[in-house]
């Protein structure tokens, strides 16, 4: 199938007499078929070529990971051999050829080979993690974070020499969340829930005789302890003028970067909005939400609804998935579940001039900046939390004290914070002294409270 393309004699013979010709023939067809450039199929011919002469001339068979060994010493064979400037090309090429599928489809982010898990947690943790998917209902995000700081936990007890559970105790705890200090605070907190949680099923399983979730040494993390840092208010719009709307990637960005504007969705909604999520004959957009599972209905507003209708008509690639935004480079499919679009954000802060600290980077902070507007003008906090798809006000009420100004003209005086006496003797130290001397109040008799009848 591939004949006229290669343009060497000798290749071209290689290539007719391989014995993975079929293999080459299938995998270039289904790259086709899934609109890949024909200048990139010909870049990944002659690579399958090598390694399928590699693989013939010393007898072994097709692998089917691109971790095997096989694959990794064809990967590091002498220089001359594989050409340097070309070796990410043959990563690529090699992993194709070992991985796809009969239709050419792979995994485009390979991971790397994870860490030997060691074996108390492969004699008991999958378990526990079987029983918060199936009977517990915990997402399949957070049993991952659990299982990290469980693997954590364990590598910890493996160092320390500690071959069986039921000789865990205190102090190997202890010493292990004590030496999280270098973690951020809620992560330390995380890590000890889940050692608690942990702890607790394996009592109860009779694994441990004592609960050793005492011992678990986690930090006081009050909630909603942060400030949120709206965006600028010429940012945004400055933003939007930075997209260039005449290419088909311009298009689909800024429909992406209105919806984040004009809605506030997350990254995980707008990622995931479908076809069938619009309704235009109703002028609504009904989705599901990602991360509360609840639905989410909102008006379709005169500029989404343009930005969204220039995409589809003029930008959108054509493509089999159902989901509104796509890959513009093949194979044209869904965006990737891991992908928070940092990188179209990125793009164009850097061509709007706007320089940024990094916690207003990303798409989240657009969502921040919708709701404190909404909140500056004066809309109730019910509302807020409709429109942001909150399941609890609690996380509503975040936005509060976003409004710096009007924190300014509701802050107390120190005078109106302490108590009267104080106070009374403050402005007289201030009269003999000239200065605002705290410590000069020190040894101030307090009056006693006032009965009241």
């Amino acid at each position: 199938m591939f004949r006229n393309w290669f343009h060497e004699r000798a290749r071209r013979q290689a290539y007719l007499m391989c014995q993975h010709k079929e293999r080459i023939d299938a995998l270039g067809r289904g790259l086709l078929a899934q609109r890949y450039r024909k200048r990139v199929v010909s870049g990944y011919l002659p690579k399958w070529l090598h390694f399928a002469s590699y693989l013939e001339n010393r007898g072994l068979d097709r692998p089917t990971d691109f971790y095997d060994p096989v694959v990794q010493e064809y990967l590091h064979l002498p220089k001359g051999q594989i050409v340097a400037s070309t070796q990410r090309l043959a990563n690529t090429a090699v992993r194709i050829f070992a991985e796809a599928d009969d239709e050419g489809r792979f995994r485009r982010r390979r991971p790397g080979p994870g860490k030997a898990y060691p074996v108390l947690y492969q004699q008991w943790v999958p378990s526990y993690l079987e029983l918060l998917r199936e009977h517990r209902g915990i997402e399949a995000y957070n049993v991952a974070q659990r299982a990290r700081h469980l693997a954590a936990f364990f590598r910890f007890l493996e160092q320390c020499g500690l071959s069986s559970l039921e000789r865990l105790t205190a102090r190997e705890v202890h010493d292990f969340t004590a030496g999280l200090i270098h973690l951020k605070p809620g992560t330390r907190r995380q890590c000890g829930q889940a050692l608690g949680g942990f702890f607790r099923w394996a009592r109860a399983q009779g694994m441990l005789s004592t609960d050793l979730s005492a011992a678990i040494m986690k930090p006081v993390v009050y909630r909603d302890r942060a400030l949120i840092h709206p965006l600028p208010e010429t940012a945004v719009s400055r933003l939007l003028e930075a997209v260039d709307r005449t290419q088909s990637l311009g298009k689909r960005d800024y429909a992406m970067l209105v919806l984040a504007c004009q809605y506030g969705l997350r990254v995980s909604d707008i990622r995931r909005l479908r076809l069938e999520a619009i309704d235009w004959r109703g002028r609504v957009i009904r989705l599901q939400q990602a991360k509360t599972g609840r639905e989410l209905v909102l008006p379709l507003l005169g500029d989404v609804a343009e930005a969204l209708v220039d995409y589809l008509r003029h930008g959108r690639p054509p493509a089999l998935a159902r989901e509104v935004f796509v890959r513009h480079q093949a194979p044209h499919e869904a965006l990737g579940p891991h992908s928070n679009l940092y990188r179209v954000m990125e793009r164009y802060r850097h061509r709007a001039g706007l320089d940024l600290p990094p916690g207003q980077r990303g798409f989240h902070s657009l969502r921040h900046t919708f709701a404190t507007q909404l909140v500056r003008r004066g809309h109730s906090l019910k509302l807020v939390a409709e429109v942001l798809g909150h399941t609890s006000m609690r996380s509503t009420f975040l936005y509060t004290k976003s409004d710096f100004g009007a924190l300014r003209a509701a802050a107390l005086g120190w005078r109106d914070r302490v108590r009267p006496s104080l106070a009374e003797a403050a402005m007289t130290t201030r009269y003999r002294y000239g200065r605002d001397d705290l410590s000069a109040l020190r040894g101030v008799p307090v009056r006693p409270k006032e009965v009241r009848s």
